[in-house]
């Protein structure tokens, strides 16, 4: 049973809830800078990327000596998981067709042969819970100065391993304040589990708009990658059919044999070493996969689909009312009973963290309006270096951060978001020079969201 308060202490990050002890100097997954192993490939694995901290090209990430932070709020993906039920199915099924129609194999596929499909289903692996308790610990030292005087509201959309993805980073949390106050937490306040389903009203996880969900506008991501896949891996399946022979390799599963370089790179409790299935295919070809599942994003969550932005509404309006104090001014998604309560929605808390799903938070950037501007990505070549790249935005255990900054010779408090360590450029606000703009221009740039956007199209 899960409980929130008697959450068992990880020592240095070495000693694992099931007590096997990882040698530190080969984990790939740091505090500060995330998965740091094999760059070349990781970073093309679409939302199977391990988290890895973005170079802010625009905006120093660092706050700047004359601004102090003054409220900070997370908005996180779960860490690194298992295959969904659904998406093992479909492995499993690639693999064992090849394993009963092989006539031979090359001497790169040979390991195939006997290879078994051992994989769980949709829960954090090993690696994926030390993600999320050194993301605990990143927050506690980036605002520290807050969280030595407070803990951060928590909520966390119902599914486990997005439970489990909190309860990881709030034990990273606590063993940091403990180590560097002196003081122990021994508890922590639970946090608010927002049920997900169709018959709930739920701002991190979406599946209250019936046309984006079953209409019109439910298979764009699918269809946008359908129209690729056929394109990119042309190639390969000739390739891996003439590796193979007999196996009768399609489109499918290539895209199936892919996912399991990420899979069985992340099941590994220090991320290392990279399994077989990676050396099938080429760096470039791994870039293409990771186009493929942006699509999938772009075209499912995001600006790509008219109704993508609108599930994002509903955590735009909750994240104005915290910055400003006020209340919940929304009806989309919100749950109108948990945001109306103070105990399950308290207002002038200096710290949240909410835990989320890629798709519902690829929805909340597009709400923000952060790739105002950006061209649709096309679906019939490859847009490598475009703004929308999933493995930045969305890898396991992702994080955005919302701060806001009272800063001198500013007479309004300023605002600023970072993802992934980048600070994102605000569009349609005066900007200062710290990559932010006055809570006045930010609340007012989000005119959209606010006025509840298209959500009337949802039926």
């Amino acid at each position: 049973m899960f409980i929130w308060g008697l959450i068992t202490p990880m020592v240095l990050l070495t000693e694992l809830v099931t007590g096997r002890a990882i040698n530190k100097r080969r984990a790939c997954d740091s505090i500060d800078n995330g998965y740091h192993c094999h760059e070349d490939i990781s970073r093309s694995w679409g939302p199977y990327t391990p988290y890895f901290s973005l170079e802010s090209d625009y905006r120093s990430a660092k706050i700047d000596k004359k601004c102090k932070v003054t409220f900070a709020q997370v908005l996180s993906r779960h860490g690194a998981r298992y295959p969904t039920e659904g998406a093992g199915k479909g492995i499993k099924t690639t693999v064992d067709k090849i394993q009963a129609q092989a006539i031979s194999y090359s001497k790169k596929t040979a390991f195939i042969k006997a290879f078994n499909y051992t994989l769980g289903a949709d829960e954090l692996t090993t690696f994926g819970e030390i993600e999320m308790y050194n993301s605990g610990i990143k927050f506690y030292r980036r605002y520290k100065s807050l969280a030595n005087k407070c803990n951060p509201f928590i909520r966390a959309s119902s599914q486990q391993r997005v439970i489990d993805s909190g309860s990881q980073f709030t034990q990273g949390f606590i063993d940091e304040k403990t180590k560097k106050t002196g003081n122990p937490v021994s508890t922590f306040p639970p946090p608010v589990i927002i049920y997900e389903g169709e018959e709930f009203n739920n701002t991190l996880d979406h599946g209250a708009c019936r046309e984006f969900e079953d209409g019109k506008y439910s298979n764009l991501g699918s269809d946008a990658q359908a129209t690729y896949a056929a394109k990119f891996t042309n190639r390969i399946v000739k390739r891996l059919n003439m590796d193979i022979p007999g196996a009768n390799i399609s489109s499918g599963d290539v895209i199936n044999l892919m996912s399991l370089c990420p899979y069985y790179t992340v099941v590994e409790p220090t991320g290392d070493p990279l399994p077989k299935f990676c050396d099938i295919f080429s760096d470039e070809e791994f870039k293409n996969y990771n186009y493929y599942l942006t699509l999938g994003k772009y075209y499912g969550y995001g600006p790509g689909n008219p109704l993508g932005p609108a599930q994002g509404i509903g955590f735009v309006n909750e994240l104005i009312a915290r910055l400003t104090g006020s209340t919940v001014n929304d009806s989309t998604s919100t749950n109108t009973t948990l945001d109306g309560n103070p105990a399950t929605f308290p207002l002038g808390r200096k710290l949240y963290a909410d835990f989320s799903h890629d798709n519902s938070m690829v929805s909340v950037f597009s709400a923000l309006n952060l790739f105002e501007g950006t061209h649709d990505l096309s679906k019939d070549h490859s847009g490598h270096g475009h703004k929308f790249n999933v493995a930045e935005l969305v890898p396991f255990a992702s994080r955005m951060y919302v701060e806001k900054l009272k800063c001198e010779g500013e007479k309004e408090e300023l605002v600023r978001i970072l993802i992934n360590d980048r600070v994102m450029e605000l569009k349609g606000c005066d900007e200062k020079k710290y990559g932010a703009c006055s809570i006045g221009d930010f609340v007012e740039m989000l005119k959209w969201a606010r006025n509840g956007g298209n959500w009337n199209e949802c039926w």
